[in-house]
């Protein structure tokens, strides 16, 4: 279970750390979603610890693979302001200059509301020295608080895949000029896959959704059930 076919193309990776959920759900990097989807007939499970000082978080995730090309999930975020999400992704047969092409939201309920559509590309660089997987997307957010805001934020991410185990990954996306305390959100996470179904992540991300003033620390573990061990 090294190796992912997704829609005929076969990408050499570490399945079981490539669609670690982001600590919102879909599958992809810290905070951020690639063109990835859980395995068909699978269920991804994570769980991490977010230090949200003052407080912290602890989102729970879980993915389902629906299909070849769909993936489907829930988030639970046990916090200070508990929250619910959905989310789903839907990777496309088309791909636009060796980008795997996807298109993907979510909903987050909680004291503010978030909705989000995506539209995100991945490739794979560098096969036969370190393999790179980069990404390039752009996303549509709303946010609600009484009132209601929106904007469109562009966003990249980059991961080095150092071995079958070993991964390292940074992502940034922009920030919306007209929102005084928007910031561009960046992140970095280290995955390591103990097996072909349990991975472990950790990291900082000054996220998720939009970036926030500080960078705070996140650890958890991803679990992959219906997999042949």
């Amino acid at each position: 279970m090294k190796q992912l076919s997704m829609l005929g193309i076969v990408l050499a990776f570490a399945a079981a750390a490539w669609t670690y959920p982001t600590l919102t759900g879909p599958s992809g990097l810290a905070t951020l979603p690639t063109t990835a989807i859980t395995l068909p007939g699978m269920y991804q499970v994570a769980v991490d610890w977010y230090n949200t000082d003052p407080d912290t978080s602890i989102p729970i995730r879980v993915l389902y693979g629906a299909g070849d090309n769909l993936e489907l999930g829930a988030t639970l975020i046990f916090s200070e302001d508990d929250a619910f999400g959905i989310n789903a992704k839907y990777v496309s047969p088309l791909n636009l200059a060796d980008f795997n092409l996807a298109i993907g939201g979510q909903f987050l309920s909680a004291d503010t509301d978030f909705a989000q559509l995506y539209i995100v590309g991945t490739r794979r660089f560098n096969d036969e020295v370190t393999p790179l997987n980069g990404t390039v997307g752009l996303n549509w957010t709303r946010m609600s608080n009484g009132t209601s805001d929106e904007g469109t934020r562009i966003f990249v991410g980059m991961e080095a895949v150092l071995s079958d185990n070993l991964s390292l990954a940074g992502e940034l996306q922009t920030r919306k000029a007209s929102l005084g305390d928007d910031r561009a959100l960046w992140s970095l996470v280290g995955r390591y896959t103990f097996s072909d179904v349990l991975t472990a992540q950790i990291g900082v991300t000054n996220g998720p959704i939009v970036g926030n003033t500080d960078h705070q620390f996140f650890f958890g573990a991803a679990y992959l059930f219906g997999a042949e061990q």
